[in-house]
């Protein structure tokens, strides 16, 4: 097996399923449809069901890469441009 997952475009997928398809928490996904980033629809018992090929719609307005792939690095590896962290008193030493 190679460890890449597939989106299904005529697949329909549970919150959970889509949520992991795309790397998300279920809450964002949940989220996402209340702003309308994506579109879902509701089984009768009204639970929130995803397309496949809504889920491949939003990853592509996203420019997110798909799952199993890495984003590209911005390249800043210069340590000068990093924010320090501040110290928390009895937390960090």
């Amino acid at each position: 097996m190679s460890g890449k997952v597939r989106i299904d475009p005529q697949g329909i997928y549970a919150v959970g399923a889509a949520a992991r398809l795309l790397g998300v928490s279920a809450s964002t996904l949940r989220d996402l449809e209340r702003r309308g980033k994506i579109e879902g629809e509701r089984t009768p018992g009204g639970q929130r069901r995803f397309t496949g090929a809504s889920l491949l719609t939003l990853l592509e307005e996203s420019n997110h890469p798909p799952p199993g792939r890495p984003r590209p690095s911005s390249g800043d590896a210069n340590p000068a441009t990093t924010i320090p962290r501040c110290a928390r008193p009895g937390l960090d030493t």
